[in-house]
């Protein structure tokens, strides 16, 4: 555009000649720096030939003082563009008393991720303002993976730690499970029995709901955030691509209210039903719940929002309905961009150290077996799902295929992975005139 006016990129010469200096000096330094720092991060391009030398001298175990360092440069035929000696004598020099090239470092990193920022800031300005501009779908989707990678960037990993660092959080766990028996190390599922199977949903698990079409996986699914919310207090969320939040609370009304579905959909409720409608209203602030309804959901949106909302509320249970609606690169491969997704929803859990539950859909397998249950090889479009997912749980009602058999009214939630314990069906009520499952001694 006319007019703009030239400004410099974010950085700190002084802080980057610091952290040269200070890897120069010792090897923990180095190490430290290594951590927090990659070549690209440096502004001045001698700075990245540099850090990226110190580097590799360092893993070899040569000396990196700037005598060193300056033969190996004048070895490369590359000591100009260094600054030669004396530039490297300088950032030796530049290191203060008792300087911690963590501070810098850092710095030098945040400089960095503004540039990264500024970088991004224009591609969007030349997709808005250019000559043809960017499809404002495009652009989004542009954006929101850009700052999804953005985040990632800035997300600092511990790295490793030794057997006698990890050992106390060990004791820890152990003594505060000793403390807790008798209640859910989980977030509560709101059935007994698996609860007593699975410890409830745990921190960190992607758990795979999966069944065909109409058998009631968002049914069940719906039901986990609802118990967790509703009779915990647990912050939980819905983001469902499937249906409108106004559906879903319909199906929710009528589970908490007991009233049918049928009836509230056709405006036929009775007395008591309304009844227990208002009470049920009346109480709507008391329960953390939280349900989007957004169409097109990327992996990026996802993220996005559960970060929100662990930021904001606490959030500790996320259900996502359903796993193969979440939009992908149009590009891609589907079983590879499945595959990214599921991988995606997992790395989630265990960032934000929270269940979350993704449902999926199964393939045409049940139907060509005598007996109809599924397996979690019936899984639609990717293995990836099967090895990613810590728990999988695949529902199955015979009313289904058969509504005359003698099972009617219930359904076998057949836990087939559980990554952290034992493997078994579970038989629950299928109470679905009232859109819920229920344990079969309360059904």
């Amino acid at each position: 555009m006319t007019g703009e006016l030239k400004r410099t990129p974010p950085h700190s010469l002084d802080a980057e000649r610091i952290v040269l200096g200070c890897m120069m000096t010792s090897a923990e330094a180095s190490e430290s720096a290594e951590e927090i720092l990659k070549p690209g991060d440096f502004y001045r391009p001698a700075h990245e030939l540099i850090f990226t030398a110190l580097v590799d001298q360092r893993a070899k175990g040569h000396p990196t003082d700037p005598v060193a360092l300056a033969e190996h440069f004048l070895n490369l035929g590359q000591i100009t563009r260094v600054g030669g000696l004396g530039y490297l004598t300088d950032c030796y020099a530049a290191v203060p008393f008792a300087a911690g090239v963590g501070h810098y470092a850092d710095i030098v990193a945040r400089k960095a991720m503004l540039r990264r920022l500024g970088l991004l800031a224009d591609k969007v300005s030349h997709g808005v303002y250019g000559e043809t501009p960017a499809d404002p779908g495009d652009l989004m989707d542009f954006v929101r993976e850009a700052l999804a990678g953005v985040e990632d960037a800035l997300a600092q990993d511990g790295g490793p730690r030794r057997w006698a660092a990890v050992l106390p959080d060990v004791l820890d766990a152990v003594s505060k499970a000793e403390a807790d028996t008798g209640t859910l190390p989980g977030v509560p599922t709101g059935l007994d029995d698996l609860d007593r199977l699975l410890g409830g949903w745990l921190p960190g698990q992607l758990i795979v709901v999966a069944a065909r079409t109409g058998v009631g996986k968002s049914v069940a699914t719906t039901g986990f955030a609802v118990n967790a919310a509703f009779r915990k207090g647990i912050p939980a969320a819905v983001f469902s691509m499937e249906m409108r939040d106004v559906e879903i609370g319909t199906r929710i009304l009528a589970s908490e209210a007991r009233v049918s579905l049928h009836q509230l959909k056709s405006g036929l409720v009775e007395g008591e039903g309304w009844k227990r409608i208002k009470e049920l209203a009346n109480d709507g602030d008391k329960h953390p719940l939280f349900i989007d309804d957004s169409p097109n959901m990327t992996l990026a949106d996802i993220r996005s929002r559960a970060r929100k909302l662990h930021r904001q509320h606490g959030l500790r249970l996320l259900v996502v309905d359903y796993l193969q609606l979440i939009e992908t690169a149009r590009a891609e491969n589907r079983q590879n961009a499945i595959a990214a997704v599921s991988r995606g929803l997992k790395l989630l859990a265990m960032e934000l150290a929270i269940p979350v539950i993704a449902v999926s859909q199964l393939n045409r397998g049940p139907e060509n077996r005598p007996n109809k249950r599924p397996t979690k090889s019936d899984l639609r479009e990717s293995g990836a799902i099967e090895n990613d997912a810590d728990v999988i749980v695949l529902i199955h009602r015979d009313d289904y295929y058969d509504p005359e058999s003698p099972r009617a009214g219930e359904a076998d939630f057949i836990v087939d992975k559980n990554r952290a314990g034992a493997t078994d069906t579970i038989t629950v009520a299928a109470q679905l005139h009232l859109s819920k499952f229920a344990d079969m001694t309360i059904a």
